[in-house]
């Protein structure tokens, strides 16, 4: 490209092409550096939606993960108790015919 206002095509119309390119006007400074904005804008609703829906979604994860979770419970530590003598070994048990070999009667 050439600062020319009007580039010289009768060049490019011998080197063999037979169509040259249309001639286009100079985007004003202004103009540019709006379309900039624009699209800087457009990008950043963009990422400020994207993070307000990713936001929203851990919100609603969250929630929900309380809700179906399991209950809690409540552990108590335990306190001793009066002891008893309720634990009966076989050998002890008036209900079963076993008795140990020391405690046998003779001629068995």
């Amino acid at each position: 490209m050439t600062n020319e206002p009007k580039p010289n095509t009768h060049a490019a119309a011998h080197s063999g092409h037979d169509e040259a390119a249309p001639e286009q006007e100079r985007i004003s400074g202004s103009k540019a550096l709006a379309g900039v904005a624009i699209v800087l804008l457009v990008a950043a609703a963009f990422v400020g939606y994207g993070l307000w829906s990713r936001s929203r979604a851990n919100t609603v994860l969250a929630e929900r993960t309380t809700d179906l979770a399991a209950p809690s419970v409540i552990a108590v530590v335990p306190t001793q108790g009066a002891p008893t003598d309720s634990f009966v070994l076989p050998a002890t048990s008036p209900l079963l015919p076993i008795r140990p070999s020391m405690h046998a009667p003779p001629g068995i």
